[in-house]
């Protein structure tokens, strides 16, 4: 999960990333979640400049028959996202940066309890997490997006020790 937190988000990421688009309406969030429309910024090949776009955060490959598949297509591991199916084409040349001012980790404590960490800069500037987009056949929902990140995040590992492999 992830945070836009601050009305002014959009400008700033317009700003940081040199957008050249109509900034798009967006509203303050402290806690995206999956399914909800989320701000990536992608570059036009016709023009040959990064725009700000709101984006649906699940994916659906251009290839689904159903608009279902996307909604267990939210993260793509960075170490396997070039040869999953999902995945495969949208890393070849529909790359993007999702926005945020934040994000969460969680820290399992015990069997059944979890203790969130907001991690955000030091400055509390926007940045941008490794993305994927993909357009789909349903006009009125057309892109979509994922977020890569990897299965052994380095500057986490004290929150993040208990998963497989993570060290």
């Amino acid at each position: 999960m992830w945070t836009l937190s601050r009305l002014e988000i959009p400008d700033e990421i317009a700003r940081w990333f040199a957008t050249r688009n109509a900034t798009p309406n967006s509203r303050q969030r402290y806690n995206v979640a999956p399914t909800q429309d989320i701000l990536a910024v992608r570059f036009n090949p016709e023009t040959k400049e990064r725009i700000l776009d709101a984006l649906r955060w699940v994916l659906v490959p251009y290839w689904a028959k159903d608009i279902k598949i996307g909604y267990s297509l939210i993260n793509a591991k960075a170490e396997t996202v070039a040869e999953k199916p999902a995945f495969r084409e949208a890393f070849k040349s529909r790359r993007c940066l999702i926005a945020a001012d934040g994000f969460y980790e969680w820290k399992k404590l015990d069997a059944k309890t979890k203790q969130p960490y907001a991690i955000t800069m030091k400055d509390r500037s926007v940045f941008g997490f490794a993305g994927l987009w993909e357009r789909w056949k349903d006009k009125a929902r057309a892109r979509w997006c994922a977020h890569a990140r990897s299965s052994q995040p380095r500057p986490m590992w004290w929150l993040r020790q208990s998963m497989t492999g993570c060290r």
